[in-house]
């Protein structure tokens, strides 16, 4: 006797792996997932949008100075896209209950940034420049979410 599917577990690996798992075709029967990417979260995030999963709740937590994402999501069938770009990329699950933890890692992320930020204005030449952009840039983002997690 077969036994159905109904929910699949993966961590410890990276989200371009997990991604590319999930993009396979997965049994009729599975209708949740939890994930815990490593890396690439938005990657996974996209991809559930992608093969019609919506994301029902996103955890966060930190140990020993790493930051671990856990997502529920559950089949629905439809492809949708419902993120923003800053959604898919800091969790939109997160940001609507301005998680702690999320607040957190921001905060310090923010904070390595605009040391390379400031890093980076002793460098000359194209390709510092270009650099000194993407990283504006990322502060940008990181300012813009954290707005948006003060209560």
């Amino acid at each position: 006797v077969e036994e159905a599917i109904e929910v699949g577990i993966m961590a410890g690996m990276g989200g371009m792996l997990m991604a590319s798992i999930i993009e396979r075709p997965l049994p009729d029967t599975l209708e949740h997932l939890v994930l815990s990417p490593q890396s690439d979260v938005d990657l996974v995030r996209r991809k559930l949008h992608d093969i019609g999963f919506r994301i029902d709740k996103e955890e966060m937590v930190e140990d020993e100075g790493k930051y671990y994402t856990v997502i529920l999501a559950t089949r629905t069938g439809d492809v949708i896209s419902p993120y923003s770009a800053l959604g898919y990329k800091y969790g939109q699950c997160l940001i609507d209950i301005k998680h702690p933890v999320l607040k957190d890692y921001l905060e310090k992320k923010l904070h390595k940034v605009m040391k390379l930020a400031k890093h980076l204005t002793l460098q000359v030449g194209e390709c510092a420049s270009a650099r000194q952009n993407e990283v504006d840039c990322e502060i940008r983002e990181i300012k813009e979410v954290l707005s948006w997690l003060i209560p």
